[in-house]
C-alpha cells in the first residue's frame, strides 16, 4: 500500500459581477483534491476529486463565508459558527465524466467517475449548500456523515 498527502485547494469565487449572485447564490467553491504519493519515482500529483458548491447569498451574507479571504475553520465550520448547519443529504450515484471534469481529473472524457450531489440545510429546512463534486474512479469514498454540531 502506497503512503499518499491528500491537498485540498479551495477557491471561493466572491466576484460581485458573478451571475448566479443576481440569483441569489453567493458564488461557488471550486474544490481540487489531491494526493502526492511520497514516494521519490512519483513525478506529480493524481487529481482525485473536482467539485463546485453553491451557497445562498440571503443567508450568508454578514457571515465569514461572505467575507473576503479565507474561511476559518472551513466552510461547515464558519456555518455552524454563524448557527445556520444542522443537515446533509448526501447521494451517490456513477455516471462517465464529461469533459469540464475530464480535463480537472485529468482522465480521457467517458471514465467512469463517482458523483456526490449534497444538499446541507439549516435547522428550519432552508438549503444552505448544493455540492457537487466528481471521484475519479481511482477513488474509494467513505460518508459517515458529518458531525453537524457545534463544537464546545
Amino acid at each position: 500500500m502506497h503512503k499518499v498527502r491528500i491537498k485540498v485547494k479551495i477557491n471561493i469565487n466572491r466576484k460581485d459581477g458573478f451571475p448566479d449572485r443576481s440569483r441569489g447564490w453567493l458564488g461557488f467553491v471550486n474544490t481540487v483534491l489531491t494526493a502526492a504519493s511520497c514516494f521519490p519515482c512519483a513525478a506529480r500529483s493524481s487529481i482525485l476529486a473536482w467539485g463546485r458548491a453553491y451557497y445562498p447569498a440571503d443567508l450568508l451574507d454578514g457571515t465569514p463565508v461572505a467575507a473576503s479571504g479565507k474561511v476559518t475553520d472551513g466552510i461547515y465550520g464558519a456555518l455552524l459558527a454563524a448557527g445556520i448547519l444542522d443537515v446533509t443529504a448526501p447521494t451517490l450515484h456513477a455516471r462517465s465524466v464529461i469533459s469540464e471534469e475530464a480535463a480537472a481529473l485529468r482522465v480521457p472524457t467517458g471514465s467512469p467517475v463517482l458523483v456526490i450531489e449534497r444538499i446541507t440545510r439549516a435547522g428550519v429546512g432552508i438549503p444552505v449548500e448544493l455540492l457537487r463534486r466528481v471521484e475519479a474512479s481511482r477513488v474509494r469514498a467513505i460518508h459517515d456523515g458529518l458531525p453537524l454540531t457545534t463544537p464546545a
